[in-house]
Order: C-alpha cells, then structure tokens, then sequence
C-alpha cells in the first residue's frame, strides 16, 4: 500500500489571505490493497487483485467517482480474479485497469504520480466520463500478453452491466508497449459508450502514444493524447 499526507499551505485561499491543511494523497493516492497467486501445476495460477483508495486526513474511502446511489464502494481502484501463465498471458475478470491506463503508466517517467505526470491527462470530464472511468472498468474482461521480446500488450472489453444488454455502457480498449534497454514507447486507444446508459451512442475516444528514453541520471518524454474533441501534449 501507499500513504501519502504533508502539510499544506495555500496564498490567496478565499475569503483572502492564507490557509493550512492538512494534505492527503499530494504525490500519490493512499490505498491499500491485496494481491494473491495460486500455482496450480503446468504453469498456470490462479490470481487475484483488490485495491481501495482512502483519505488519509479523515479515513473515508475515496469511492473511485462511483456515482452515491451505488453506496460504498470498497476495492474502487480494481477487484479481479483471473488465470495466468508465463506461455500465454493472463485473463482478468472484475474491475479492471483498462489498458489506457496501463499504457500511460509505463509510459510515465514521474511515477503515473496524481500531479505533473501523463496521469494528468485523464483526469477531466467529457462527455459524462470521468478520469477515473477512462481508468479503471467495471464488468469487463481482460486479456494481458506475456513480454514477448519487449513487447506487452493488453485487450479489454467491459459488458457495461445492464441485464439483457452488452452494448448499453459497453467499453472497448486495447494498449501495448515495446521496452528495449533504455528506450519505451506506446500507444493505446479506448472506446465508451454512454455512461448513463440512456443510448448505445459512443460518448467517449481517447487514444495515446508516446515514448521516453533516458540515460544516466536524465530521463526524456513525450507523449500525445487525444480525448474525444480536447488534445495534448506532453514533453518532459
């Protein structure tokens, strides 16, 4: 797990003048969380994943932008279980990462940190999706690819959850990236329709692709990323 608090102060907090905190989540988000790995002979395991995210100041669960008819949320930064080998890859089932997501992460020299990273370039709401929805996925399933010579790739699609429907809140993305010495580069692209599940209609695009290299104490980044009508770019 992570925790992450310091001392907070602002200049013109309003009414005027300056204010204390306490801060909570400044470089990276508190959580907790539980892994496990079952071998289960011929080079397959059995997985598992739970991760909640939490306020440090008070203790609340951050809730993963859930909307407050759906209650408590505990494991809101992922819940999966699934089977994996070093052949063939693995299969994810839950709460996913979408492979968005991941693909930003390696991508990342600043650690996918909650400020002055490419996590940055989620985290705003268009067209009723939230960073957080671009980031992690209910309902879905999820192939990742062994490292085949530097290469990993993911696949992912979410069934959105409403009985007798896949395509209403349905979710496609797929992401991969090439590792070699020094070098990464990447690309992914996500897909979702609308979150409300009023329509079938696609109400969310994004894509990315990027690369960083470095070498002794320096490290290099660029990075594009398209979010529906609202683009950026990234050099560090």
């Amino acid at each position: 797990g992570v925790v992450d608090s310091g001392i907070l102060y602002k200049t013109h907090a309003a009414p005027g003048g300056t204010a204390w905190s306490l801060g909570t989540g400044i470089d990276s988000t508190n959580r907790w969380g539980l892994t496990g790995r079952e071998d289960l002979g011929n080079g397959l395991y059995a997985t598992f994943e739970l991760e909640s995210a939490f306020r440090i100041n008070t203790g609340a669960l951050i809730n993963g932008g859930q909307p407050a008819s759906s209650g408590t949320v505990l494991f809101d930064r992922g819940a999966t279980v699934g089977i994996s080998s070093n052949v063939a890859g693995g299969l994810l089932l839950g709460k996913n990462r979408s492979p968005l997501l991941r693909t930003l992460a390696r991508l990342d020299i600043e650690g996918y940190s909650n400020f002055g990273s490419l996590n940055n370039l989620l985290y705003q709401n268009l067209s009723g999706y939230t960073g957080y929805q671009y980031s992690w996925v209910d309902n879905s399933v999820e192939y990742m690819s062994p490292d085949i010579g530097g290469f990993q790739g993911s696949a992912m699609y979410s069934f959105g959850g409403v009985a007798g429907d896949i395509k209403t809140k349905q979710v496609l993305s797929i992401g991969g990236t090439y590792h070699l010495d020094s070098f990464t580069g990447g690309a992914a692209y996500f897909s979702g329709h609308d979150v409300t599940g009023a329509t079938d209609a696609t109400t969310a695009r994004a894509y990315t692709v990027g690369a960083n290299y470095g070498w002794s104490q320096f490290k290099f980044m660029i990075d594009f990323a398209n979010t529906n009508a609202t683009r950026h770019a990234l050099l560090m």
